[in-house]
């Protein structure tokens, strides 16, 4: 069982907001309620959603969006951690570049390792 952390604006576009940077203190908020709903529930899980790189985006812009992406995750699988809840975050990437995407990950999760894992959707294969 899981369930998502707040994505953000979903009608304006917002898939998550771990990536976004300058919307740190949106993503620690929304994460701790998360995390509340999970005590209270009992799940064990909850998929942070990382949010969009624009297509149009420069190497400087993504590499914002990755460092912020690893802080933020850094900061939720700390928190989860003291309450033995797991952090995953999915692989989703357009279809151009999926192993990028899917290497993304392979880095966050060994750089925060116990704490994060991976989700797959098989319904988006």
């Amino acid at each position: 069982m899981l369930f998502n952390a707040p994505p953000g604006d979903f009608a304006a576009g917002d898939r998550g907001t771990a990536s976004i940077p300058g919307r740190e203190h949106e993503f620690a908020a929304g994460f701790t309620t998360a995390l509340r709903y999970a005590q209270l529930l009992r799940c064990p899980r909850i998929h942070v959603m990382a949010g969009v790189v624009p297509p149009d985006a420069d190497a400087e812009r993504r590499a914002r969006q990755r460092s912020t992406l690893v802080r933020n995750l850094r900061f939720a699988c700390t928190e989860a951690a003291e309450q033995g809840v797991t952090v995953l975050v999915e692989c989703v990437a357009p279809l151009h570049d999926p192993v990028d995407a899917a290497r993304v990950i392979d880095r966050l999760i060994e750089q925060l390792e116990p704490l994060l894992g991976a989700l797959l959707s098989l319904c988006e294969l």
